[in-house]
C-alpha cells in the first residue's frame, strides 16, 4: 500500500466509522510526516517508535490495519480484537486519566492533537497483551523496574512508610526538624527506598504545618519536591507518601522525571525491554526478523551490526538509551548536548537495573568523524543528528533493537 492508497483508506475510513472522523486529520498528517509522530508525556516511546515505523513504510498496509483493528475491531496480523471497540475505548480511557492525573499535579496535560499518536501506540501494547500474556507482564515488571509506583492506582491510599514516636509532634508544630528526628528519618528510609525508589535527606527539608497537632507535610529538597504526609494517630505519628497524587515540579527535567517514579499502568503508560520490543515486532507487527545488539566490547563491532541493518530492505533499528536530557537537548540543536558523561538507569531497590531509561528510533546509518559519532535519530517528534563524544556513545546507547519489517 503505497502513501496515495494509505491516505485513500483514511479518508473511506473516516466516511464509514464516525468514531474515526475527529482523528482522521492527524493520520493524514502523519503519513505526509512520519516524524511529527509523538508520544507526548506518555511512557510508550517504544511503541510511538514502532508505529512511526509503519508511518515512514514503503509499504503502509501494517498502519492501515492497525486503523482498522482500532476504529474497525479488525483482527490485528490475526490477533482477534474482542470486544468490539475494547482496543479504541480503553485507550481513550487512558488518555482522560493521564490528561486528568497531570491536570491534578500541577503539569500541562498532553496536547489534544497527539490522541491519535498515544491511541495508535499504546494499541500495540494491549495487542501485545492479547498475544502473550506472558511477554506482556514481563512488560509490567519492566515498568516497575524503571517506576517503583507503576502499579498505583488513582484509589489507592497513600503508601504507610514507617511511625515516628508521637513526641515529635510539638517539633513539628515549630516547623523545625532537630538531630533526633533527623536521626529517625535517615533509619528509617529504608523503606522509603524499597517501597517508593526515594531516600530521605532531612538536612535540606522543610515542615509545612497543615493542622496544627494533628497533620503535616515533610517536604524534600529532591528533584520530584516529595512530601511525607505525616497524621497524627492515637499513639504515634503515621508518615506515608502518595505516590499517585504526589505534586510534581514544573522545573522537574525528564531525566528526573524518568528516575522519579512519574508512570503509571492505569495512565497508559507501558515500558518496554529488550524481549518485550522485540515480541511486539515479531508476534504483533509480524516482522520478518528481529534481534538485540547492545554496545558492549567493541563499540565499533557493534555499530558495524546496527549500520548492516541499513543495507537490507525495510529496516527498523531502535536504541535504548541513558541519559535522556542529552537526548531532549538534542532535540532542541543545542551545542554540547551530549559533552557531559550520562547517568546511568537508576537501580531500584529489589529491582533490575533497566537497559535503558528511554527508547527512540535510529534512522540512519551511525558514521564517526576525529571527535564524535554521529548518530542519527528520532523522538519526541524531532528528526536530527545526535553527535556524541567517542568516549561516551556506549553509555548514552545501550544497544540496539533492529531487523526488518
Amino acid at each position: 500500500m503505497n502513501l496515495t492508497e494509505a491516505k485513500g483508506h483514511v479518508t473511506k475510513l473516516a466516511a464509514e466509522v464516525p468514531a474515526f472522523e475527529d482523528y482522521a486529520p492527524r493520520a493524514l498528517a502523519l503519513l505526509d510526516q512520519p516524524d511529527a509522530m509523538q508520544q507526548s508525556s506518555f511512557g510508550v516511546c517504544g511503541m510511538a517508535a514502532v508505529v512511526r515505523s509503519l508511518l515512514a513504510a514503503d509499504d503502509k498496509a501494517r498502519f492501515a490495519e492497525l486503523l482498522d483493528a482500532v476504529f474497525r475491531s479488525r483482527p490485528f496480523n490475526t490477533i482477534a480484537v474482542v470486544p468490539e471497540g475494547k482496543l479504541l475505548t480503553g485507550r481513550v480511557k487512558q488518555w482522560d486519566r493521564k490528561v486528568s492525573h497531570e491536570r491534578l499535579l500541577g503539569l500541562d496535560p498532553p496536547n489534544p492533537l497527539y490522541a491519535l499518536d498515544f491511541i495508535l501506540s499504546r494499541a500495540l501494547g494491549k495487542l501485545l497483551k492479547e498475544r502473550s500474556l506472558p511477554a506482556y507482564e514481563l512488560q509490567l515488571m519492566t515498568s516497575e523496574d524503571i517506576s517503583a509506583n507503576y502499579r498505583t492506582r488513582p484509589d489507592a491510599a497513600p503508601v504507610h512508610l514507617f511511625d515516628l514516636p508521637l513526641q515529635f509532634a510539638a517539633e513539628l508544630d515549630t516547623q523545625t526538624i532537630g538531630d533526633l528526628l533527623a536521626f529517625h528519618l535517615r533509619i528509617k528510609d529504608w523503606r522509603s527506598a524499597y517501597l517508593c525508589a526515594f531516600s530521605i535527606d532531612p538536612t535540606s527539608a522543610k515542615v509545612e504545618v497543615v493542622e496544627l497537632g494533628r497533620k503535616w507535610h515533610i517536604k524534600l529538597a529532591d528533584d520530584a519536591k516529595r512530601r511525607l504526609l505525616v497524621t497524627r494517630a492515637a499513639d504515634h505519628l503515621d508518615v506515608s507518601y502518595d505516590a499517585y497524587h504526589e505534586a510534581f515540579s514544573e522545573s522537574v527535567v525528564y531525566q528526573a522525571a524518568v528516575n522519579s517514579a512519574v508512570i503509571y499502568q492505569k495512565d497508559g503508560d507501558l515500558a518496554l525491554d529488550p524481549t518485550g520490543l522485540a515480541t511486539i515486532m515479531t508476534s504483533v507487527v509480524g516482522a520478518a526478523s528481529c534481534t538485540y545488539t547492545a554496545l558492549t566490547g567493541s563499540v565499533d563491532v557493534a555499530v558495524g551490526v546496527i549500520n548492516a541493518q541499513f543495507d537490507r530492505e525495510r529496516p527498523f533499528v531502535y536504541g535504548f538509551v541513558n541519559g535522556v536530557d542529552g537526548w531532549l537537548d538534542g532535540t532542541e540543536a543545542k551545542p554540547d548536548a551530549f559533552a557531559p558523561a550520562p547517568a546511568a538507569p537508576t537501580r531500584l531497590w529489589g529491582h533490575r537495573t533497566p537497559v535503558g531509561a528511554h527508547i527512540l528510533a535510529i534512522t540512519g546509518k551511525i558514521t564517526k568523524n576525529p571527535t564524535h559519532y554521529l548518530v542519527p535519530a528520532w523522538t519526541w517528534g524531532h528528526a536530527y543528528v545526535a553527535a556524541i563524544p567517542h568516549a561516551h556513545l556506549a553509555g548514552y546507547l545501550a544497544g540496539c533493537t533492529h531487523g526488518q519489517l
